[in-house]
């Protein structure tokens, strides 16, 4: 049986060791186990398989357990129940479906989330009835985050290396904000508190055993915390550095304000437009913001700042209106700003705009330094999952079959159409997983002692489900990141739903075991902070999506930097990259648009209902979109921007430290070489790519566009440099 799935055989093995009765040798598994008979002969081949087979069980949160036979000496296994699964949780109807929703509202890159839920024993469920006040939120859930969770928990001192610097810190809280996780923590030594963007910490986070001798543990109240996180990118009104003053125009007024902190407004004007002063600590970045905005914003003070503005726009000017088409890197690529070191400019490129920080957890490939550029891949292509994931979604499909018996129940049958909803996953890939599944069970593997599954065209049908209701519709221990992911949605459900905080905390209570396991003693339950920054309008269009009511609104289109109303019916509002997006069917365009929340300028109730067959469409479309290429519909996992037939298709040329434009908006890589890489991107109108080359300036070169858009860049610099 050389041949035997190994998803099988992991099912086969954790069966055989929940079920002997007492600790099996690794001779017993290989005679008993058809998927390791293959190895008879080859010792060494069996134990690494085996080995393997172990991690991969743990990995799952099935811990197996070693004992030593004092009479032989022989290593025996068995599953650890204490290490693997969770006293009986007592959870309501109502406790579940919070708890369900929580996890569902929020989308993390590898649905860390869904996968304590499955582990805790509930899928997700209808939240119909339920306050749609929570829109859906897409959080960066990357390893790290467990280790930093349970070292503030257990208030113990952490070490790693930030901006090639070793650190050595107490950590007192983590905090999301504008798309970004950030620890603060109290350094050692300098006796001060520090704030530290967690997707630039550099290599592991380790837990010091020896405390520095002024380790005191300092204490932070929540309000301070949430203070020390910037609220913009590399400046604030509250912070040390030159203070800028700057004049806005009506159009990004409001946007602006909401997105300043507090007391940077300094004068509103008649005509709409407002002064603001901001407090610079990091020129690139407050560059960056300030060429977003365009001819709507100028920079007024102080003197040396405005002459930096000039020399970066002259620098772009020569650089993008003479070298056009040249496939050499520019000579006046190293004037001006672009002549920053190198450092300098990676801390730009990151905080020039919201990133995926998934990607910050992979390590950098060869060519680009620092940064992961994907290859392009055809839309076509599927990646089979890893049998890890694999073995998670086929003990959550088991698992919420086990849940569905009553007791006394001999069978339960759930339609193959409601299990392909419910766990995302294509029909046909569904039935062979369970085809699978049919196949495992004990030795001698007689039809009683088989997981007996019954697959036909429309239903799946477990009968006797005895074998499985004892182990499997138990909830398993979490991972200190599976423990985290349920933190941050129930804290960020909390926060959006102040009525709600009392229920989630009582939850959160029941569920101290779970946490328990994966934050061991643990001085007290301690929350992270999930600052999604709705944009005031957000709340407005969430009740129109939950009311499932048609809107007016007023919209600043970025694309082609004008003011348009439009009546809208909206079915989706999600934050993505620190941004918020609606997701609607436009009248005015005659197809679906995906809306910046904060370029709304006003939302307005057209008193008319959304047809259900509008609905209807938008399910469909959803439900395709995710199991197809993104570009083929809007859905909530989408890149912010989706390419239409009559996008422009124009190709640039990028120093290797910005590749974070991949993970910001998806675009192809057609090379990557000589630490430069060239990106192909829709544009859907001219003032988008004006902004975008502005910010790059003389480090991009437009390869080839259409004649009308070769020097966007040069002729925006060119018009921005009239009114300094």
């Amino acid at each position: 049986m050389a041949g035997i799935d190994p998803v099988e055989r992991l099912t086969d093995l954790w069966l055989y060791l929940q079920y002997a009765g007492s600790p099996r040798t690794l001779r017993d598994i290989a005679n008993d186990l058809p998927g390791y008979q293959s190895y008879e002969g080859r010792p060494d081949t069996l134990r690494k398989t085996f080995q393997r087979d172990v991690e991969a069980l743990a990995a799952e949160g099935i811990i197996v357990r070693t004992v030593v036979d004092r009479s032989t000496a022989d290593a025996r296994y068995e599953i650890d129940d204490e290490a693997s699964y969770l006293p009986e949780l007592t959870l309501d109807p109502g406790e579940e479906t919070i708890l369900s929703w929580a996890a569902s509202s929020l989308h993390d890159s590898d649905a860390t989330g869904h996968h304590a839920l499955d582990k805790l024993g509930f899928a997700a469920v209808a939240t119909r009835g339920l306050p749609a006040l929570l829109p859906l939120a897409d959080l960066p859930i990357v390893p790290v985050l467990g280790t930093l969770h349970t070292a503030i928990a257990t208030r113990q001192w952490i070490s790693f290396t930030y901006h090639d610097r070793d650190r050595l810190i107490a950590p007192g809280g983590l905090v999301f904000r504008g798309g970004y996780w950030y620890l603060v923590g109290w350094r050692a030594g300098e006796r001060d508190w520090r704030t530290f963007r967690v997707d630039r910490i550099q290599g592991d986070v380790t837990y010091d055993e020896e405390a520095p001798e002024d380790a005191a543990w300092p204490l932070l109240e929540a309000s301070s915390l949430q203070a020390l996180v910037p609220r913009g990118r590399g400046f604030g009104a509250d912070v040390a550095g030159q203070h800028a003053l700057v004049e806005v125009d009506a159009i990004e007024a409001p946007r602006v304000t909401d997105e300043l902190p507090p007391g940077s407004l300094r004068e509103t004007r008649d005509d709409g437009s407002i002064l603001v002063e901001i407090g610079v600590t990091q020129w690139p970045a407050f560059r960056g913001w300030l060429l977003e905005l365009g001819q709507h914003a100028r920079l007024l003070q102080p003197a040396e700042l405005v002459t930096e503005m000039v020399a970066w726009l002259d620098a772009t000017i020569e650089v993008q209106g003479t070298h056009l088409g040249n496939g050499a890197a520019p000579e006046g690529a190293a004037q001006g700003q672009a002549a920053q070191d190198q450092a300098a400019q990676d801390q730009a490129a990151q905080d020039q705009a919201a990133q995926d920080q998934a990607a910050q957890a992979q390590a950098a490939p060869d060519g680009v330094a620092g940064r992961s550029v994907p290859k392009r891949r055809s839309a076509e292509r599927k990646e089979r999952p890893s049998k890890v994931a694999r073995l998670h979604r086929l003990f959550a499909v088991l698992a919420y079959l086990a849940g569905q018996c009553q007791e006394g129940q001999q069978e339960v049958s759930v339609p193959i159409a409601e299990l392909s909803r419910r766990f995302d996953m294509e029909p046909d890939a569904l039935v062979s997983e369970l085809e699978m599944a049919a196949c495992c069970g004990l030795p001698p593997y007689t039809g009683d002692q088989l997981i007996d599954l019954i697959v036909d065209a429309d239903t799946v049908t477990l009968e006797r489900p005895q074998v499985l209701l004892g182990v499997l519709a138990r909830p398993r221990r979490l991972s200190r990141l599976e423990a985290f992911g349920i933190l941050v949605a129930l804290e960020a459900l909390a926060t959006e739903n102040p009525s709600l905080e009392g229920d989630i905390h009582s939850l959160l209570g029941k569920l101290r075991g779970a946490l328990d396991g994966a934050v061991p003693n643990r001085a007290d339950p301690v929350l992270p902070t999930v600052d999604l920054g709705a944009p005031p309008l957000a709340s407005a269009l969430a009740g129109a999506v939950s009311e499932r009511a048609q809107v007016v609104i007023e919209y600043h289109s970025v694309s082609q930097d004008s003011m348009t109303t439009r009546q809208v019916e909206p079915v989706a509002i999600f934050q993505r990259r620190g941004r918020w997006y609606l997701d609607a069917w436009c009248h005015l365009a005659g197809d679906w648009r995906r809306f910046r929340v904060d370029h709304i300028r006003s939302v307005e109730r057209a008193g008319e209902s959304i047809p259900e067959e509008r609905l209807l469409a938008w399910s469909a479309r959803s439900s395709a979109g995710r199991r197809a290429s993104p570009a083929a519909s809007l859905v909530p996992g989408d890149p912010p921007f989706v390419a239409g037939p009559d996008v422009a298709m124009v190709q640039i040329s990028v120093p290797g430290n910005l590749a974070w434009l991949l993970d910001e908006l998806g675009w192809a890589v057609v090379e990557a070489s000589e630490g430069r890489v060239v990106l192909e991107l829709p544009v859907g109108g001219r003032a988008w790519l004006e902004r975008l080359l502005l910010v790059l300036g003389p480090d991009v070169q437009v390869l080839s566009a259409p004649e009308d858009l070769r020097e966007a860049g040069a002729v925006a610099a060119r018009r921005l440099l009239e009114s300094y």
